[in-house]
């Protein structure tokens, strides 16, 4: 009986992982044709190159569309799934689900950004 809700808690978190990153990747940054670079790029990617300092003429578009999406599918499955699987009552959940959203969001994005910043970052040397 414990295996099967450990392969139930397992699909629905890989269904609303793959649900989620469908939705984030294929329409919410669908890209926009003729525009400029800049224009195309989601408020998490605009984010991530004022806060890292990163050159956007190095930026590969598709690839940082590809992981903030895979990143926030991560972030709403998890949570998701954690609130759900608590047995406590509706205020106590949406607490735990609002610090576990913004301690994920801030700690995932700030990982991914000292990454990034490595092989999109400015040189610092021509300043």
């Amino acid at each position: 009986m414990i295996i099967d809700n450990i392969f139930f808690n397992l699909i629905f978190y890989l269904i609303s992982f793959l649900v989620v990153f469908l939705i984030d990747y294929f329409i919410i940054n669908k890209e926009k044709k003729g525009r400029k670079k800049i224009e195309k790029m989601t408020s998490e990617g605009m984010f991530l190159i004022k806060r890292f300092d990163l050159d956007d003429k190095k930026i590969n578009l598709t690839k940082l569309n590809f992981h903030i999406a895979i990143i926030n599918a991560f972030i709403i499955s998890t949570v998701t799934l954690i609130v759900c699987l608590t047995s406590l009552k509706i205020p106590f959940k949406l607490a735990i689900a609002f610090v576990l959203l913004f301690g994920l969001i801030y700690s995932i994005y700030e990982i991914y950004g000292r990454r990034i910043r490595k092989i999109w970052g400015k040189d610092r040397n021509n300043k």
